[in-house]
């Protein structure tokens, strides 16, 4: 065949051309599909009812793990005064016993690193050290509160037995003392959920220690300002376990929903 300037050969028309290239079949519909998923996943992003982010000003559950207490096994009847205030929620004495006796630890010697440990691995966010003890002054009865997180003795009480006679009531008057230090340290907190004609519905229940006849102010706000005071107060007339109601005592101006509420600071 003749040759042109360049020493190629033209193609012969009598011969057929090599076909194109031409995408498979199965790249095409995999190229379509992974465009249909990824629409799919943004549709589902802006419909699908992700769970909202902790609310940093709502206050956690006051959970608490009473350990054995030394000297005399009191716990038993001191845990019952405090959970039955509905203030704090006790750790399933069962679950505290077993952890004790897998870990292979004498209940009756528990020093403050292994209780805080304890207290940690139960998810609770207190732990009490109890000892009923004979010193050269007399028999006393004292229980210590501290944060397994910090480690910090946040609340502690000590009263003196001068008989057998009066254990009961010092055990009534130690409670009362560790409840109303409770009230003092863990001041509740919430938000107004919404305003109804029947009251004022709070997010907060009796699983974060709210009880009847709490009072609380209200804050103006929803986010906490470096100085501010209330614009009024509420009484919890109602309580489920997410939720609460309110009565209006006091305000300045009307309530909103996302406004924040605070414990009314105990005397």
């Amino acid at each position: 065949p003749d040759q042109d300037q360049s020493g190629l050969a033209p193609p012969d028309p009598s011969q057929p051309l090599p076909p194109r290239w031409r995408k498979p079949p199965l790249m095409i519909a995999g190229g379509l599909l992974g465009f249909l998923g990824l629409l799919g996943v943004l549709w589902l992003w802006q419909i699908w009812p992700f769970p909202a982010p902790p609310d940093p000003w709502l206050s956690p559950p006051l959970t608490v793990a009473y350990l054995p207490c030394t000297g005399e096994p009191l716990e038993h009847r001191i845990a019952p005064i405090l959970h039955a205030s509905g203030r704090v929620t006790l750790v399933e004495r069962e679950h505290l016993d077993k952890l004790i006796t897998e870990l292979q630890i004498d209940p009756r010697y528990i020093d403050r690193a292994t209780g805080l440990r304890l207290g940690k691995i139960l998810a609770a966010r207190l732990i009490a050290f109890c000892e009923f003890s004979t010193r050269a002054d007399g028999r006393w009865l004292s229980v210590r509160l501290a944060e397994t997180e910090t480690t910090v003795v946040t609340v502690a009480a000590t009263e003196a037995v001068e008989t057998p006679e009066a254990l009961e009531s010092v055990i009534q008057q130690l409670a009362s003392d560790l409840l109303r230090q409770i009230r003092q340290t863990y001041r509740i907190q919430g938000r107004i959920a919404d305003v109804t004609p029947q009251g004022i519905l709070l997010s907060i229940g009796t699983d974060r220690g709210v009880t009847v006849g709490l009072t609380l102010d209200v804050f103006g706000t929803a986010e906490p300002l470096l100085v501010e005071r209330p614009i009024g107060q509420l009484l919890v007339t109602e309580v489920a376990p997410k939720y609460a109601r309110a009565k209006i005592l006091r305000a300045d101006v009307a309530p909103q929903g996302g406004w924040r509420v605070k414990e009314v600071q105990q005397q």
